[in-house]
């Protein structure tokens, strides 16, 4: 290990020391999102290198366009969107999708156009692909509705200027309209195999009325609404998602609406409401994941009354209560989440898309590290987190300073991506993670020695928390100032 490394962090004072409390999610907005100002954003990864890509229409500037954001790690996105091929009007999603099975994602953009991934994160008009008339849609998913390994559409909109139909894949990327029902209008839609017999259903949040499709095969869909749910009055519905909330192996419904919020179990043939969620919970956007990693869905939902995004925290039998002290952030417009692991920790993260200010990503401190800036002559701070908010046990928080990253990680069953290159020198330190906190600090001192300017260290993290298993943290680079 070259020696001027051993000297600037082995004079450093290490101190076991508390941090305030703080919330399981922060807010930092990226250089390439500030002046975004997005409709929706979705994630994927477009560009096949194992990270997650944005993309989503914005109205930037007052000037509607579509937008490609390259993942570059360490909350470093790079605008790309001069690859996406010339569009004469915005959109109000995109979707991606594998359409002709070639292993990288297309993209589906809303009104009626294809655009075909020829690697690189560049893409080509495909649009007469789809048949003609294809408009607005406020919903759209892909699912191989007939069991044949291509993914169809199903889309649905509002009246006058909506669509609601399904899309034929004809096994090459090529759509045709399915001879079979034509979905009921509506604001969104999701689709689920509610009945297990193999096939996914429909549910669409209608503009009246939460309607229920059964997939019958041979592209018919059943109304089966008075059968799945009966007695139950017709109701506005403005959001819907199916997902295992109870851990039984059956998909169930939320449903959000201006009445209330309620998750659904379907059993013996029917749904019940399985329990009500906080009624604040009636948001148009939500994503569906296990943000603290003890074994339930979780909902991270966008509301337009009250704080615009909130947490509410599943108990593991489908009961929810809000978690404000973990997450809670105001908004200025109507916003849309998008979720997924943006720092390549392993936790969820999420997008705030504001088409009224600047959309913003939100991180997961449940396994965060911030690597501060090292410079010379002053105290250089390292925090980590592992349960900001919610901690209730001391555990143990390991960090690793290195003069060299890998090329590409080195994965550990069950632990995580390890980027430092170990073999060319690294230090080691341990701290305490203290209950109550949730997060610590590594305090070093660097020397006053001008030779250490310039000198770039790579850091990363190893935290085992006793509700999940010992995972890394995402990696840094910093260079010495």
């Amino acid at each position: 290990m070259p020696c001027i490394l051993r000297v600037a962090v082995s004079v450093g004072l290490l101190a076991f020391g508390l941090s305030a409390q703080g919330a399981q999610f922060v807010v930092r907005t990226p250089p390439a999102l500030a002046p975004l100002y997005l409709f929706d954003a979705k994630a994927a990864d477009l560009d096949g290198d194992g990270d997650l890509d944005l993309c989503g229409p914005s109205i930037q500037l007052f000037v509607p366009r579509h937008v490609l954001l390259r993942n570059d790690g360490a909350e470093r996105f790079t605008d790309v969107s001069a690859n996406l091929p010339p569009a004469s009007q915005s959109s109000q999603t995109m979707l991606p999708f594998d359409m002709d099975l070639d292993g990288d994602l297309d993209l589906f953009v809303s009104p009626g156009r294809l655009w075909r991934n020829q690697g690189n994160l560049t893409f080509v008009d495909a649009s007469a692909n789809l048949p003609a008339g294809v408009a607005t849609s406020l919903g759209v998913e892909a699912v191989d509705f007939d069991g044949d390994g291509d993914l169809d559409l199903a889309m649905v909109g509002l009246p006058l200027f909506g669509y609601s139909r399904i899309l034929v894949n004809q096994g090459n990327g090529v759509f045709a309209v399915s001879p079979g029902t034509v979905p009921t209008p509506g604001f969104g839609l999701t689709t689920a195999d509610f009945d297990q017999d193999g096939d996914a259903d429909i549910a669409v949040a209608g503009t009246s009325v939460l309607k229920l499709l059964r997939n019958d095969g041979s592209w018919v869909f059943t109304d089966v609404t008075p059968q799945w749910m009966p007695g139950v009055a017709p109701f506005q519905c403005t959001g819907v998602t199916a997902a295992d909330f109870d851990g039984d192996g059956v998909p169930d419904l939320w449903t959000s609406a201006a009445s209330g919020s309620q998750l659904w179990r379907f059993a013996s043939g029917a749904f019940a409401v399985a329990s009500s969620l906080p009624s604040c919970v009636q948001g148009h956007s939500f994503v569906v994941a296990d943000v603290d990693e003890d074994d339930d869905l979780d909902l991270v939902s966008s509301n337009l009354l009250g704080p615009a995004v909130q947490l509410a925290v599943n108990d593991g039998t489908g009961n929810f209560a809000l978690a404000p002290s973990r997450l809670s952030i105001a908004n200025v417009g109507s916003s849309r989440l998008t979720g997924g692991d943006f720092d390549g920790d392993g936790d969820v993260d999420f997008v705030v898309a504001d088409s009224a200010g600047p959309s913003r990503l939100v991180l997961n401190r449940h396994r965060d590290l911030v690597p501060g800036q090292p410079v010379v002559g002053q105290t250089w701070n390292v925090q980590m987190a592992s349960e900001p908010g919610y901690a209730t046990l001391h555990h143990t928080a390991r960090l690793a300073i290195a003069v060299a990253a890998l090329p590409s990680p080195a994965t550990i069953p069950g632990v995580g991506d390890l980027w430092l290159d170990l073999s060319l020198g690294y230090v080691f330190f341990e701290n305490v993670v203290f209950a109550g906190s949730g997060q610590c600090t590594f305090p070093f001192v660097v020397p006053p020695s001008p030779s250490l300017v310039g000198l770039p260290l790579y850091l990363q993290g190893l935290l085992e928390q006793y509700r999940a298993p010992t995972r890394l943290t995402a990696h840094f680079r910093v260079v010495v100032q």
